[in-house]
């Protein structure tokens, strides 16, 4: 019997060290499962299109701030009001600012929703073609966008000259980063863009020479000095002042278009040389007087008591005309002089210190019905 009391008042003993164990604060072992905290799940709801939400964890214990990363696509933004974290299979919801939240203690699900920003408000990037690129073209159908945007690129190569391999690309404008470009096309970025390309001669392709004689009161100027048969060529005319294109000629002979100073032919399949002459320019039908210039004879010295000045200027009387293209003093331009388009009249100041003693020539050019006319006077000046 005593055997029995003492087993059981044993047992108890144990019974009671395990629970004062359990019940007080006494620290466990380290690595014990009782030391560490409970983590909940943070998931993201399956189906989110356009778009992307990432949490910078997939669990957390309740107290830890998580952050969320917004990912639209080109082209969307989140749709105001749509971002939430939910308890997950419950009713609770978590306050999100500024795409951060306080982790609780249980799972919580997060859900966006993405939508199209809308053309008039959609931030535009502009898109630059290289400066320099020679021997072709590449042009767009847009010089600006907004992220998302498909760019046609249209690549037109001279005549006997070829897109480069490898040479078109679109970059991020002063920056490194490149664009996909497939089949002439790309996506527009959400950053400013630059297009460039090269072009190269066609193995086997003739090149002809375009040769331009020297000329007399004026120049020509072309777009290149050799092309191919076929190319299109442009001639810019440059008639000094007071002079106008009396002919033109290529040859050997072809069709040359256009009129005025822009003219244009098609390249033969020969070298070719260029002819100018030019003429000065007809009086016209513009009846011009020099008032006060009768006799073509000034005296400027101290004595003559005549100074050619504003008070006493030269008058010009020119009927019925556009208007004044210059008027030029022994060959250089003069701007003294004020124009009245109400009456045809145009006051000269010529102020006796612009003179050296001598003959001089006030030429003076006028525009009229798409034509230009001009009026010469020569005059002597005593001192």
């Amino acid at each position: 019997m005593k055997m029995k009391r003492r087993g059981l008042k044993a047992l108890t003993v144990l019974i009671s060290l395990f629970l004062a164990l359990t019940f007080t604060g006494c620290d466990e072992p380290a690595g014990s499962s009782h030391s560490e905290k409970k983590t909940y799940v943070i998931s993201v709801v399956s189906g989110i299109a356009n778009g992307s939400v990432t949490p910078n964890v997939t669990r957390a214990s309740a107290g830890t701030n998580i952050t969320l990363t917004i990912a639209p696509n080109n082209g969307f933004r989140l749709k105001t009001g749509t971002l939430s974290v939910m308890q997950t299979g419950g009713l609770h919801t978590v306050s999100v600012a500024d795409n951060v939240f306080i982790m609780p203690a249980y799972n919580v699900t997060v859900s966006a929703e993405f939508e199209v920003i809308p053309a008039e408000q959609a931030e535009n990037h502009l898109i630059t073609v290289a400066s320099g690129i020679t021997n072709g073209s590449v042009t767009l159908d847009v010089t600006s966008a907004p992220a998302g945007v498909s760019i046609t690129l249209t690549i037109t190569p001279n005549n006997g000259y070829r897109l480069k391999a490898g040479t078109l690309s679109v970059t991020q404008t002063g920056g490194s980063q490149f664009v996909t470009v497939t089949d002439n096309k790309f996506t527009m970025p959400a950053f400013n863009v630059t297009v460039n390309a090269e072009f190269e001669v066609i193995l086997g392709t003739t090149f002809y020479s375009i040769t331009i004689n020297p000329a007399v009161y004026g120049s020509v100027t072309t777009n290149t000095n050799s092309a191919v048969e076929g190319v299109s060529i442009t001639l810019n005319i440059h008639p000094d002042d007071g002079y106008r294109l009396k002919t033109l000629t290529v040859t050997p002979t072809v069709n040359i278009s256009g009129s005025l100073n822009f003219r244009t032919f098609t390249m033969p399949s020969s070298n070719v040389t260029v002819t100018v002459v030019f003429e000065l320019l007809p009086e016209g039908s513009i009846v011009v007087s020099f008032e006060d210039f009768t006799d073509q004879e000034i005296d400027l010295s101290v004595d003559s008591g005549f100074f050619l000045s504003q008070d006493n200027s030269l008058t010009i009387t020119a009927g019925d005309f556009n208007y004044l293209y210059g008027v030029y003093l022994d060959g250089y331009y003069f701007d003294s002089f004020d124009e009245n388009y109400y009456d045809g009249t145009c006051s000269i100041y010529l102020f006796g210190e612009y003179f050296i003693e001598g003959t001089h020539t006030l030429s003076i050019i006028f525009y009229k019905d798409e034509i230009y006319y001009s009026k010469v006077l020569k005059f002597k000046v005593i001192k």
